[in-house]
C-alpha cells in the first residue's frame, strides 16, 4: 500500500515565472537605486549651515558606509548560497543550492512533540507572513517556500503547489502526525484533495475588501463631519 503510494506521488518542482522575475529584476534596482541617493543628500536637506552640515555629515557617512557594507556582505554570502530550485516528492522536501549543496526536509525525520494539546504541524509568524513550522532535528524548522530569490535565480511561481504537495506528504507518508486545522485554512487547502480552495480564498479577499469599503465610509463621513 505504502508503495502505491509514493508511486502516484509524483514529484513537484518549483517553476519559474520570467516575466514576473524580470519585472523585479528591473524595477528594483530602481527602487534601490532611489533609495540610497535620498539617504546620500539627507544631511544637505537636514543642514542649515556649513558647520551643522560638517558634524552631522562626520557622524552620518561613516554610519551609512558601516551598514551599506553589512549589507553587502550579506547580500554576497545569500549569492553564494541561493537556491535554485525546490522539489517536493514522496521523500519530502528539497532545496537545492547553486553551490552544489542540498538541503531536505525528509518526512521520516519530521518530529512530533507527544502533546495532546499541540498540533504538530502549525504555523509561525515571521515579518507579519504565517509560515509553515514543525519539528526537525530537535528543533523547529520553518519551512519556507519562498527561498528563491527573483533577484538571484528567479520567482517561482508555484510557491503554492509546492506548500500544498509538502502537506500532503505530511498527511500521506506521516499520519502519526497532527497537522493544525488553521494551516488548511490560512494556505487555503482543501483538507480532503489538497486542491487550491479558490471559494476560500475568494470569499476572504471580499470580506476584507469589504471591510475596509466600510471602514473608508466611515472614515470620509467622519472627515466631512469634522470639515463641518
Amino acid at each position: 500500500m505504502q508503495e502505491e503510494v509514493e508511486k502516484e506521488f509524483l514529484a513537484l518542482e518549483s517553476k519559474p515565472w520570467w516575466m514576473m522575475t524580470w519585472l523585479i529584476r528591473i524595477f528594483t534596482p530602481v527602487f534601490l537605486l532611489t533609495i540610497i541617493v535620498l539617504f546620500l543628500v539627507f544631511p544637505f536637506l537636514l543642514s542649515s549651515n556649513e558647520i551643522v552640515f560638517v558634524i552631522l555629515a562626520v557622524l552620518y557617512y561613516p554610519t551609512l558606509i558601516y551598514i551599506g557594507y553589512r549589507i553587502f556582505r550579506k547580500a554576497k554570502k545569500a549569492f553564494a548560497e541561493r537556491v535554485t530550485k525546490i522539489v517536493v516528492d514522496h521523500k519530502g522536501l528539497r532545496y537545492y543550492k547553486v553551490n552544489g549543496s542540498t538541503e531536505e526536509i525528509l518526512y521520516s525525520q519530521i518530529q512530533g512533540w507527544g502533546l495532546t494539546d499541540v498540533y504538530d504541524i502549525g504555523l509561525h509568524y515571521k515579518a507579519k507572513t504565517q509560515i509553515l513550522a514543525l519539528r526537525y532535528n530537535d528543533d523547529v524548522v520553518e519551512v519556507d517556500f519562498g527561498k528563491i530569490d527573483p533577484g538571484f535565480t528567479y520567482y517561482a511561481r508555484n510557491t503554492r503547489a509546492l506548500r500544498r504537495k509538502f502537506i500532503q506528504g505530511i498527511v500521506y507518508f506521516r499520519p502519526d502526525l497532527r497537522v493544525d486545522p488553521f494551516v488548511f485554512y490560512n494556505f487555503y487547502i482543501h483538507p480532503e484533495n489538497f486542491q487550491f480552495n479558490a471559494r476560500q480564498y475568494w470569499k476572504s479577499i471580499l470580506s476584507t475588501a469589504v471591510v475596509m469599503l466600510i471602514l473608508g465610509t466611515a472614515l470620509a463621513f467622519f472627515m466631512l463631519w469634522l470639515v463641518k
